[in-house]
């Protein structure tokens, strides 16, 4: 007799630092009823892209955002599977990293749509959309999945907007970036402007400890 899998969710980013959106994002799958667990994954030193803060801090960060935002047994987890390895790992080869040490679980890769034309672009693009499950959830100002050509959507995907609207569950898709948050900050002149500027922005933990190691300045 078959075991039904766990389903779990990646959300993997920068998180640099963790905003309010990110938290969203990581809660609506759970919400929607298309996974049973997310795991939050910050990535590693990335060759494209320098961080602000240091790995270490924004790992942090995330597990501080989750405790400071959800309940204890909400099924959201962060895992340092990156920052441990010390540097990124491409989604093709964490992927199937995950799967290959949680044969039990059905892992998916969440994506916003306004990745989903650039994927086969990604190391090992063209292997990852072949053989990874995706959970693809909307972005502001960037087509669904029903509006893309089929060539560019991935084999294996949940459209997470279509099944809360079939489920009749409201969601909202946000622009708030780890960005407007770290420019706020920077532009900040005084004390009590940055412990004001990023509060709603980012979990209160969050902000807290953006304030006491002086983060973004």
């Amino acid at each position: 007799m078959s075991t039904v899998k766990k389903r779990v969710v990646v959300l993997g980013g920068s998180f640099d630092p963790p905003t309010v959106a990110h938290m969203k994002a990581a809660a609506e799958p759970v919400q929607a009823g298309v996974a049973d667990e997310v795991w939050l994954i910050p990535c590693g030193r990335r060759p494209d892209k320098d961080s602000v803060a240091s790995p270490e801090d924004r790992l942090h960060m995330c597990r501080v955002a989750v405790t400071s935002t959800f309940t204890e047994d909400f099924p959201i987890c962060v895992q340092d599977t990156e920052i441990a390895h010390g540097q990124f790992i491409p989604s093709f080869f964490l992927m199937e990293r995950l799967q290959k040490e949680n044969p039990d679980k059905e892992v998916r890769l969440l994506i916003g749509t306004d990745l989903i034309p650039t994927l086969k672009r990604w190391i090992r693009g063209e292997d990852l959309v072949a053989s990874c499950p995706f959970l693809v959830v909307p972005r502001e100002g960037f087509p669904g999945p029903s509006e893309l050509p089929s060539e560019q959507l991935p084999a294996d995907f949940v459209d997470l907007e279509a099944t809360m609207r079939e489920k009749q569950i409201g969601t909202s898709i946000s622009s708030l970036s780890s960005t407007i948050v770290r420019n706020r900050l920077k532009n900040a002149q005084t004390e009590e402007e940055r412990s004001l500027c990023c509060q709603g922005l980012v979990p209160l933990g969050v902000a807290k400890y953006i304030s006491e190691k002086k983060l973004y300045a």
